[in-house]
């Protein structure tokens, strides 16, 4: 788990198989870390040779060369790196620069930059990389980059700005939780979450509203309006259930009239039988195959075949009361389907003016026969003998191949707002909903869907912070879209630091936004991330350094709380460690000290941190070790060492 591997990939072997495809056979031993000015600015103290020469009046002089130059200065790779990371915001802007485009991605959701810090924005995206996840795409969708260094969430790294502008759109839909905000914007049944389902990006996306299959007891005259002429099925005649393929969209209306099972009667030679009409004659049982549309034809003629015999009259069993059973199905995935209950779609009975009676229910097997289904079995309320239903379909299936369907795996789509009424899909589309009267499920899924915690000062739980969110500084209501979007500005600030223009933000300003989002003061840079185990951020690094912890939260980093100073530095300066030492974090001018920061990055948390610290200023100040045998950690800690003190006699 230590060496980085990630997702299905969980073998070394499997590691270097993967990279070898992208790179060649050396695969990715060398990782990228950055280096640059770790051996300072030339190699003089450690390659440099004595030479000799003389001056114009013959006298001796020696020099110790500087063979081989050093760049000080970020270069290749680590140009690059740094190239990207400068763009801070998920602003699809930033790929109107060639010189991002060519060599970056854009990070449209909160990852971890080369300096393990976690960030929204520029991370380098070499060629080879962005290639190799082109080959591998599987349909139509964005192909699932990964940075060449760093972290990004799957999905959410793109390469250039058709793809961004496409992963922003899907972004604003899921914070906003809204139908069509932005256009397209629907939500899963199955886990109430939303994305984008549009046919811009594939014509044949959208595969209509499903299929019913039906079952039960008596006549069914069925008609999907605005689809053609109504059409009938004897149901106690089938064996199987009955397929009425859905031609129109989502929220596509279907009558359903249920009449009375046909019962034998006796032959009457003046009345017109119809296709499916049951007689007694001569004490059998006969029922029309093929209308003879005139009185007369009775079963005995020589040479009709307008009438099939049935059974003997005395082995006729009358049909139990008319019923009807069926589900809605659809592939939503490349190896799965869905059902639903017909019962729970139907609106009303048009004859009783009411849901139809629900009387039990029955198991039959799914399309395919794969598994058994549970379905409800309705009957005519009482009094009444046939049924005349009306239901609507509020499902959207896709292309169960597509990546679309991929972001919903186990249901159909909802892109309806009148469809989450009807299936009770999502709280902030119940009854009476709307801005500043969102109910406070509504409130709740929002805070936590835009990645903030329960723990937040800003949860809303009762009267006053559901209202603190409903509305804004002037009392005007707000749109759930609106509030879903301040959320999520607030998340990305407790995350990271940074505003929504990816600057950085005072700890004040930032404690804030992580206390109403996550119930997390934070009084330090070292107040977050991965305080007890490290990597430690630069900033958490800096702070401990330079002792900004004393008599607060995080604690003094060093033993000595003297502010004596210096006995070798000119004017005051205290004993705590200083900027100017060899393992200052940055230095007086605030640079970073790379072979510094490297350093301390491999002892740990906050605490193990400290301790050393400590443990270099306790040696660089204690009486008890020979000067001369702490010029390291005088160095280390103050970056000068004093003169040796002249003796006397």
């Amino acid at each position: 788990n230590k060496e980085g591997f990630y997702t299905d990939i969980n073998t070394h072997s499997q590691f270097n198989d993967v990279y070898e495809q992208k790179y060649n056979i050396i695969g990715d031993a060398l990782s990228a870390t950055n280096k640059t000015g770790a051996l300072g600015d030339n190699t003089q103290a450690i390659m440099g040779n004595v030479k000799s020469s003389m001056d114009s009046s013959g006298k001796i002089i020696q020099i110790i060369d500087n063979p081989y130059s050093l760049e000080n200065t970020q270069s290749g790779l680590f140009k690059d790196i740094a190239k990207c990371e400068k763009v801070t915001t998920s602003s699809c802007s930033a790929f109107d620069d060639p010189s991002f485009s060519n060599i970056c991605g854009l990070c449209m959701d909160i990852g971890v930059n080369s300096k393990d810090n976690k960030t929204i924005g520029g991370l380098l995206l070499i060629e080879k990389d962005k290639r190799f996840a082109r080959d591998s795409r599987k349909g139509r969708g964005i192909p699932d980059y990964n940075p060449t260094v760093g972290f990004c969430p799957s999905g959410m790294f793109v390469s250039n700005k058709e793809e961004c502008l496409r992963v922003e759109k899907q972004i604003k839909c899921q914070k906003s939780s809204t139908f069509n905000s932005p256009e397209g914007c629907v939500q899963c049944y199955s886990d109430s979450s939303y994305s984008i389902v549009d046919t811009k990006y594939d014509q044949d996306l959208i595969r209509g509203a499903g299929s019913l299959y039906v079952t039960g007891i008596g006549i069914l005259e069925y008609q999907e309006v605005g689809q053609g002429s109504k059409r009938v099925v004897n149901l106690s005649k089938l064996r199987e259930p009955y397929k009425i393929t859905l031609l129109g969209g989502e929220l596509t209306t279907l009558q359903l009239y249920l009449k009375k099972a046909i019962i034998p009667v006796p032959y009457n030679e003046a009345t017109i039988y119809n296709v499916d009409d049951m007689i007694i004659f001569n004490r059998y049982i006969y029922t029309m195959v093929e209308g003879a549309n005139a009185p007369g034809y009775a079963p005995d003629r020589q040479g009709d075949t307008l009438w099939n015999k049935e059974m003997l009259e005395a082995d006729y069993v009358a049909p139990p009361p008319n019923y009807l059973a069926g589900y809605l199905s659809g592939d939503t995935g490349e190896e799965s389907s869905f059902t639903f209950d017909l019962y729970r779609l139907i609106l009303t009975d048009q004859i009783s003016g009411r849901k139809p009676r629900a009387v039990g229910s029955m198991t039959i097997k799914s399309t395919g026969g794969k598994d058994d289904l549970e379905i409800t079995k309705m009957a005519p309320i009482y009094g009444f003998k046939e049924m005349k239903l009306v239901m609507k379909s509020p499902f959207t299936f896709v292309d169960p191949y597509s990546q679309e369907a991929s972001h919903c795996a186990a249901s159909p789509f909802i892109t309806k707002p009148e469809s989450a009424k009807l299936l009770a899909s999502d709280a902030c589309y119940a009854k009476g909903s709307g801005p500043g009267k969102y109910n406070m499920a509504c409130l709740q899924s929002t805070f936590l869907n835009n990645g903030c915690l329960e723990g937040g000062s800003g949860y809303p739980n009762s009267t006053l912070t559901m209202s603190q969110l409903m509305f804004d500084s002037n009392d005007n209501a707000l749109k759930i879209q609106d509030i879903a979007e301040y959320i999520y500005s607030q998340a990305v600030t407790t995350a990271t630091g940074l505003d929504k223009n990816g600057k950085s933000l005072s700890i004040r300003k930032w404690s804030e936004s992580s206390v109403f989002c996550s119930g997390v003061a934070i009084t330090s840079p070292c107040d977050i991330g991965d305080k007890e185990t490290g990597p430690l951020s630069v900033d958490c690094l800096e702070y401990l350094w330079d002792n900004k912890g004393e008599n607060k939260k995080q604690g003094a980093t060093y033993n000595i709380t003297s502010a004596a100073n210096s006995m070798f530095s000119i004017g005051k300066t205290t004993r705590f460690c200083t900027r100017e030492g060899t393992l200052s974090p940055r230095d007086i001018n605030g640079k970073d000290n790379i072979p510094a920061i490297n350093f301390w990055k491999q002892q740990g948390g906050v605490n193990a941190v400290k301790h050393i610290m400590a443990g270099i200023h306790y040696d660089a100040n204690s009486e008890l070790i020979p000067e001369d045998k702490k010029v390291a950690k005088i160095k280390q800690c103050y970056g000068i060492v004093p003169n040796s003190r002249r003796t006397f006699n």
